[in-house]
């Protein structure tokens, strides 16, 4: 079990790696949006309560002023009856002088001085009746008083005061609720760190997280994009055709660690001297400088440079095998005259050739086709024959017969025939290119009299730019523009 766990972890890592940021983004993304939501409620509800606690102190306000109003019309019958008040007092006394001053006439006459008639009866009669007339007067404002208490409790106005003034506690007791709650809200949102970093960067911060997500997910949204509709779209598109009328190549040799070549009278070797294994004292031997001197760029950046020149007369077999990697194999492939192959010219450590000819080296432009680009590869160089080209590759070279449609890694190409009709076509499954375990296109070769070389494994510096990175992969990548 643990072995199978292993496995898996090892064959789906890069995709477990993308699922999970995307899984983690995503519940990050949900988790902080639903926070900001509930943050935003809170405000919005904690605006609601000021709202509502603002309309409560109004109309508390409101309910106040009315109880002013209703008051003063309950302080006026109050006025009242403070004058009433004085008033009962103010004659209260007088009945009090007055009775001072009967006692005093019964004190100073006699019985018979106090007939009717006499001066001092009609003193004590007129005293008597200012005593009964004031007596009345201190009792209707008694009457008077008791009425205006009476109103005074039982009034509209008394009544509605009662009323407002039950409305008010009420009120209050809501403003206390609210402003408790108010309190709270704010405390949450206080406490809440999504909502102090929701106050300081406000949209800022949603735009960050969708940035991230974007970032996490593009890499997967754009390999969809690119194997599902560039790809799919390049397979369909017409294949490129260079040399539609080239001939097809006659022999080719199995790849060999060392390879033996025999020289005729009229033929010539121009090898790269780090695979010049062994040769004759008796050959004659001179430095060529370009394979070719019109494309002596190409040359130096495919080290087909100070070449050696080998001529042999007496048929003894030149070794060809790589000095310095022991994993780097060789192979030949005969061009007849009228033939050509497309070739990486870094795939190439010499040619056998007419001494009388020079190396034939076409360059084809292909910019209007969706396959070019695709592989922006826009530039394709053809060597013509008659000559035998030699060709190097890692772990071996597999020159093989193209058939209906041969699938190649474009990473292992080498070369291949001019005639041949050559697109591009999408890796076998969706998985394999996500994962990173194959390309994107495969090179796909076509052509009844057609042939391709391949490198058995897929070498650094064979000019494909693919799995090179940093400056040496952007050189590369500008290389394979010029089919270099």
């Amino acid at each position: 079990m643990y072995k199978i766990i292993l496995w898996i972890l090892k064959t789906f890592k890069y995709w477990l790696i993308n699922f999970i940021l995307i899984i983690t983004a995503i519940v990050a993304f949900v988790w902080i949006k639903t926070a900001i939501n509930n943050i935003v409620e809170n405000e919005q509800r904690t605006a609601v309560i000021e709202n509502k606690l603002t309309e409560l102190k109004n109309e508390k306000g409101g309910f106040e002023k009315s109880i002013a109003n209703q008051q003063k019309k309950i302080l006026a019958i109050r006025a009242n009856i403070q004058d009433s008040k004085k008033i009962i007092t103010k004659h209260s006394l007088s009945v009090q002088m007055i009775d001072l001053k009967i006692e005093a006439i019964k004190d100073e006459y006699t019985i018979k001085d106090l007939i009717p008639g006499t001066n001092a009866y009609l003193k004590l009669t007129t005293l008597k009746t200012t005593k009964k007339t004031t007596e009345n007067i201190i009792s209707r404002q008694r009457e008077l008083q008791n009425k205006y208490r009476e109103w005074a409790i039982n009034s509209p106005e008394a009544k509605a005061i009662k009323k407002l003034r039950k409305q008010i506690t009420s009120l209050e007791n809501s403003i206390n609720g609210e402003q408790k709650n108010l309190a709270t809200n704010k405390k949450e949102i206080a406490d809440d760190v999504v909502a102090k970093l929701h106050h300081k960067y406000g949209e800022q911060f949603q735009s960050a997280l969708l940035i991230l997500l974007g970032t996490i997910l593009s890499p997967v949204l754009i390999r969809f994009f690119l194997y599902y509709i560039l790809a799919a779209g390049a397979g369909r598109c017409r294949p490129i055709t260079l040399l539609k009328d080239s001939a097809a190549i006659t022999d080719f040799s199995e790849s060999q660690e060392t390879l033996e070549i025999t020289l005729d009278d009229q033929e010539e070797l121009l090898i790269n001297p780090e695979y010049l294994q062994s040769s004759n004292m008796n050959f004659s031997c001179k430095t060529q400088y370009f394979l070719n001197k019109k494309f002596f760029i190409t040359c130096i950046v495919a080290n087909l440079f100070t070449l050696t020149r080998i001529r042999d007369t007496t048929k003894t077999p030149i070794s060809i095998s790589s000095t310095k990697n022991p994993f780097i194999k060789t192979a030949t492939a005969t061009l007849p005259k009228g033939s050509a192959m497309i070739c990486h010219p870094r795939s190439l450590i010499g040619v056998i050739k007419k001494q009388s000819d020079n190396v034939v080296i076409s360059r084809h432009w292909r910019i209007l086709y969706l396959h070019s680009w695709c592989t922006l590869q826009f530039r394709y160089l053809a060597f013509h024959g008659e000559c035998t080209l030699i060709f190097k590759g890692c772990r071996g070279v597999k020159i093989k017969k193209a058939t209906d449609g041969t699938l190649i890694g474009q990473s292992s190409t080498l070369a291949f025939s001019a005639n041949a009709l050559y697109s591009n076509k999408r890796c076998e499954t969706f998985i394999s290119y996500f994962t990173g375990k194959d390309d994107l296109f495969n090179d796909c070769i076509a052509g009844s009299e057609s042939h391709y070389v391949q490198e058995e494994i897929a070498s650094d510096g064979n000019g494909s730019g693919v799995k090179s990175k940093g400056l040496e992969g952007f050189v590369d990548a500008c290389l394979k523009v010029f089919g270099m």
